[in-house]
């Protein structure tokens, strides 16, 4: 099996390494308490973040690429003008695992950090 890294160079897995896929959650198993605000919905964590206007939308997405490319894990994110919608899931898995929590914790440290800081809107 041959896989595309970013850089466009093949790399061939290492032969003889034991790949232990990620422990999947779902929602009657789930172990993890989500941070705060964030929801579980099927088999993903979703957040969505007030801003005051598109740039301070941009701004704060810019902010979460540091952590993601460290976990290498990316969330799913839409921006409407001052909203973000974080969606996260572990795609290969099929639902969630602890990198999602990971990732969720992390990006709710950043948006503690905003000036003001912010915290997941209420769900409709």
């Amino acid at each position: 099996m041959i896989t595309r890294i970013r850089s466009n160079k093949v790399c061939q897995p290492l032969l003889g390494l034991l790949l232990l896929a990620p422990t999947v959650a779902t929602t009657d198993s789930i172990t993890h308490t989500p941070p705060s605000g964030w929801q579980v919905n099927h088999d993903a964590l979703e957040c969505v973040y007030e801003l005051t206007d598109f740039v301070d939308s941009v701004e704060f997405v810019n902010r979460l690429v540091e952590p993601s490319e460290r976990l290498r894990h990316h969330p799913e994110i839409g921006i409407v003008y001052n909203q973000v919608s974080i969606s996260l899931t572990t795609h290969d898995a099929g639902g969630l695992t602890e990198l999602d929590f990971q990732l969720a914790e992390e990006i709710s440290a950043i948006s503690t950090q905003q000036d003001p800081p912010l915290q997941c809107a209420d769900s409709p």
